[in-house]
């Protein structure tokens, strides 16, 4: 605990600086604030894109892909499912897509695709066979599959 005080510090820091600052403003601006678009869920797509990219990470090591050639893909990796996980779970609204630079052409191709990123067609996919692979692994990689699937099944409920 003595190495990482300074980093559990500062997460807890953070943590009262924003409840306060959640209370004065709720209470003086009368915010209306939902914690579950705003925290929850940003919170469930990085729990996702973190284990995902760190499944991506440890396979590419594994199958003798360098280090540093493996962090980079792991970065993209976890990029690209933020990006996903952001559109499944709709974080954003139409205002905060149009804010966005190029932000009107991203809502057209957002439109056009809207029957593909439609959750009913998401639940159809047989996630649980994509991650048989990591099931197979004892240990860590396997434990990390298993609350993924979990997970997975949470959000489709």
């Amino acid at each position: 605990i003595y190495e990482n005080g300074a980093a559990i510090g500062s997460v807890l820091c953070h943590v009262v600086s924003f409840t306060i600052v959640y209370n004065v403003l709720k209470n003086t601006v009368k915010l209306e604030f939902s914690i579950f678009k705003m925290m929850i869920k940003p919170a469930f797509a990085t729990l996702i894109m973190a284990v995902v990219s760190y499944i991506f990470y440890i396979v590419c090591l594994n199958i003798g892909i360098y280090s540093r050639i493996s962090t980079i893909i792991g970065i993209v990796i976890a990029v690209i499912v933020y990006a996903f996980m952001v559109i499944i779970l709709k974080i954003l609204s139409k205002e905060d897509i149009l804010s966005l630079p190029k932000g009107e052409k991203i809502y057209e191709i957002l439109l056009k695709n809207r029957h593909f990123l439609n959750m009913k067609n998401i639940k159809a996919l047989n996630f649980k066979g994509f991650f048989k692979f990591f099931q197979k692994k004892e240990g860590f990689s396997r434990a990390l599959a298993n609350n993924l699937i979990v997970d997975v099944k949470i959000l489709h409920t």
